[in-house]
């Protein structure tokens, strides 16, 4: 009961010290804003027993409201951050890897040519995952090959295929993957030779 009793007094003591305080000032523009300005206070003043009764702080939940969004929007932005680095690291080992099939291209291409008589179609590079990024290793590298024809078109002729064609291409193959493996300074298990076509 002492809680309204105060309440009421403190309503009434306002009312009449803004009275008292708009009758002191002259009537010009400022006497709008000076009426105005003790009417939010006297609202106010009515709305006191609400945040009594709820116990509302505004300073806790404006402040909390502020730093729940701040976390969010940090969150989020960590996540953002995290996912381009992803793709520009992803797209970096890209053209890595596309220069470094170029390079082994370059490398290896002429040699087989010149001495195999045979040409790169494509290359396919494996990278060892290494706890270190400072120098990727290769741990796997295909190589398909195609003979290398004349482009002339001849006539078909009938086909005999011996049975020692297949133990010839193998050997074949195995001295290849060794010149390979010898330019690129890698270990003969990393070599895999594929033929277009078959």
């Amino acid at each position: 009961m002492s809680f309204l009793m105060n309440w009421v007094s403190q309503i009434v003591l306002f009312i009449f010290l803004a009275t008292i305080v708009s009758l002191l000032i002259p009537k010009n523009s400022h006497e709008k804003v000076i009426k105005l300005v003790f009417g939010l206070i006297v609202f106010l003043l009515f709305l006191h027993p609400l945040k009594m009764i709820f116990q509302v702080e505004p300073d806790q939940i404006i402040s909390q409201i502020q730093l729940e969004e701040f976390l969010q929007g940090e969150k989020v932005i960590e996540k953002e951050i995290s996912d381009k680095k992803i793709e520009i690291q992803a797209s970096t080992d890209a053209y890595i890897l596309e220069q470094l099939e170029k390079q082994v291209e370059n490398t290896v291409g002429e040699e087989l040519m010149a001495t195999y008589g045979v040409s790169v179609q494509d290359i396919s590079i494996q990278m060892k995952e290494s706890a270190t990024e400072e120098e990727p290793q290769m741990d796997e590298v295909t190589f398909r090959l195609a003979e290398n024809k004349q482009e002339l078109v001849e006539p078909i002729e009938d086909v005999s295929i011996p049975a020692s064609n297949h133990t010839d291409r193998r050997d074949r193959d195995i001295e290849i993957a060794q010149s390979i493996s010898s330019l690129l300074d890698l270990p003969l298990q990393a070599v895999e030779i594929e033929w277009e076509g078959g």
